[in-house]
């Protein structure tokens, strides 16, 4: 048992730094980017929605550790992206 400690131990580690360097990459978000920067940032979507001229990726994160995109925001484990004809983010946030 004390030899698998160090490996629980690293597992936890890499799982908080994921976490973390999630909530960094959506804290760059912002409206006007590209697609290719919002890919760049938060890989492929999860889903995609054509509502006429708008285009919604949802983007689905680990159900085990949802994150808070804001110190006063709740959890969440999904995240929106609205883009425009002009492939420009138009609005985001949580789901």
């Amino acid at each position: 048992m004390n030899r698998l400690a160090p490996i629980f131990f690293a597992l936890l580690l890499l799982g908080c730094a994921t976490q973390s360097s999630l909530q960094q990459r959506i804290a760059r978000m912002h409206v006007g980017m590209t697609l290719d920067e919002v890919t760049d940032l938060l890989g492929q979507s999860t889903s995609t929605s054509n509502m006429g001229a708008l285009i919604v990726y949802d983007y689905r994160f680990s159900p085990e550790h949802p994150i808070a995109l804001h110190e006063n925001s709740r959890p969440t484990t999904s995240y929106y992206v609205i883009v425009g004809r002009d492939n420009r983010v138009r609005s985001f946030g949580p789901n």
